[in-house]
């Protein structure tokens, strides 16, 4: 019997937020903070707080490093 994977928030820290938005910067330049807000909005649409708490904290961070 295989156990079911469980995620939560605390397994999602802030370096691993800034990690994702370093990323997204190198890939979409400014337009990664339209790319999470669409990834953020999808989490609402579908319910989803888990992703919702990401987006957000990933959001946090792109916002931040943009501002640099």
């Amino acid at each position: 019997m295989i156990a079911a994977a469980t995620f939560t928030m605390n397994d999602f820290d802030k370096s691993e937020a800034r990690r994702i938005a370093e990323d997204l910067i190198g890939k979409y330049g400014v337009d990664a903070i339209d790319y999470v807000l669409g990834r953020a909005e999808r989490a609402v649409d579908i319910g989803d707080e888990i992703a919702q708490g990401i987006w957000r904290r990933v959001l946090t961070a792109t916002s931040e490093l943009l501002r640099r």
